[in-house]
């Protein structure tokens, strides 16, 4: 007996390649491009932290190499996403880039090497009080 095909509707699966990456470490044909992004990336964390991958601990190697494997997830949904222009993982994405934040944290990786603090709003009235006496003296 011949079973009948299935006439339910099932919701087609989104082929970004970001899972096979997280699972064998290759990226899909077409995504071949983002690889060369992570080593340089890489390059650029070492840098950051110790001007050589010998000056790094452990732990660091450790945290740099699995932020790169956040980051390649990332990326290969960003591509996807900008081809097809929608996002259908928004929950998975944003996980993901909280946990590349929070990766960042934990190597003491800055936004910009150049920014500094912003100031309190305290610190700033003191500011403004203190310029304001100088014009009036």
């Amino acid at each position: 007996m011949v079973k009948p095909k299935r006439t339910r509707l099932t919701k087609k699966k989104l082929r970004h390649g970001g899972y096979t990456y997280l699972q064998t470490g290759q990226l899909p044909a077409d995504k071949l491009f983002i690889g060369k992004y992570l080593t340089q990336l890489r390059a650029k964390y070492i840098e950051d932290l110790g001007p050589r991958e010998e000056d790094l601990t452990a732990g660091q190697l450790l945290l740099v190499n699995k932020l790169l494997t956040l980051e390649g997830w990332c990326r290969c949904v960003e591509v996807e996403a900008a081809r097809k222009q929608t996002l259908d993982l928004r929950d998975k994405y944003t996980t993901f880039t909280h946990l590349v934040l929070k990766v960042c944290a934990l190597l003491g990786i800055e936004r910009r090497a150049g920014d500094k603090e912003l100031p309190t709003p305290l610190e700033i009235a003191a500011e403004f009080d203190r310029k304001k006496e100088e014009r009036g003296q």
